[in-house]
């Protein structure tokens, strides 16, 4: 399948899913707010000829969310509601949805050679309480969205041009990063019932979470840090480059097999083993959080802070 056949399937669907969303109960609730395209998807839209776009060769993602403002039950109905919603498209327009619950739970879905496979982040956002969430994201969304229905401007009240890297942020890191290496952890003890396949796809995706956190972790803190996350949007940009500089060649070396996984994926799905690639997440994970975290704890003068110093494991 061309891209340019995936785009056409991926236009297609949004559209009967809009469609269908105006005719549900959410469009009704007194904190609906807007629905909205975030990311890759949403600036490759506006600019297709830029560097920012959805992994076309390999499973392209598309964020999908609800804004809302109200209160904890609203959110978790609405939820329920738009998961509802999505049952009436799964296995339709030829397109095999996967599901992404990162960083707390496995991916839902399957990934076929032979249909468009797109892996669906979808979230309810609440505005009511703007600090559940970390400022770098509320920025990252603001400078890139489509708004499907509702409320053109849902992020007007976020009126911050930039996001510190202070304690907050890094407490955000530290919950990111322990996650991700938890349910690496947790996708290799689930080869006792999934396929090999199904394995590399989990530790791809979340190998992919953790290089573009890597990203703001990598540059070193200056005083009254103002720092530009629009480099973070440009993750792919220079990455081999980038984690040289700032992580030294064994990182570099496991970036290059990560890219070159994204450009052969349905291949390297079925030929890179499992235990390779688990040993290059724990590689890389780790050169991250000594030479990035533990370098910016130290900037922020929280190094005594021996909570912060160790990653914790589930049990």
């Amino acid at each position: 399948m061309t891209d340019t056949e995936k785009q056409i399937k991926i236009k297609s669907f949004l559209d009967d899913f809009k469609t269908e969303f105006q005719n549900s109960n959410i469009v009704k609730h007194t904190a609906f707010k807007s629905l909205v395209v975030i990311g890759s998807y949403a600036d490759w839209i506006k600019n297709p000829n830029s560097n920012i776009s959805p992994s076309w060769k390999s499973v392209p993602d598309i964020n999908i969310y609800i804004i809302i403002d109200g209160d904890e039950s609203d959110h978790l109905i609405i939820s329920n509601e738009l998961a509802s919603i999505y049952k009436k498209f799964v296995n339709k327009n030829e397109i095999s949805f996967l599901l992404d619950l990162h960083p707390f739970f496995k991916s839902y879905g399957n990934v076929y050679e032979d249909r468009l496979n797109l892996q669906l982040t979808t979230r309810v956002i609440n505005t009511h309480n703007p600090y559940v969430y970390p400022d770098y994201c509320w920025l990252l969304w603001k400078v890139s969205y489509l708004v499907l229905c509702g409320d053109n401007d849902p992020f007007k009240f976020f009126t911050k041009t930039s996001a510190l890297r202070d304690e907050r942020w890094i407490r955000y890191m530290y919950m990111a990063i322990s996650s991700y290496s938890n349910a690496v952890h947790m996708s290799a003890l689930s080869y006792m019932f999934e396929s090999d396949e199904f394995v590399f796809d989990e530790i791809y995706r979340y190998t992919k979470e953790i290089i573009k956190d890597g990203i703001s972790l990598g540059i070193p803190i200056k005083d009254n840090d103002d720092f530009d996350y629009y480099i973070v949007k440009k993750w792919k940009s220079s990455l081999p480059e980038f984690y040289e500089k700032h992580y030294g060649p064994k990182a570099k070396e496991i970036i290059l097999k990560i890219l070159s996984y994204e450009s052969n994926y349905f291949e390297c799905r079925k030929t890179i083993p499992i235990k390779t690639f688990l040993k290059d997440f724990a590689d890389l994970k780790n050169i991250i959080y000594t030479n990035g975290f533990l370098n910016r704890l130290n900037e922020l003068h929280l190094s005594d802070n021996n909570f912060l110093k160790v990653l914790p494991l589930w049990y």
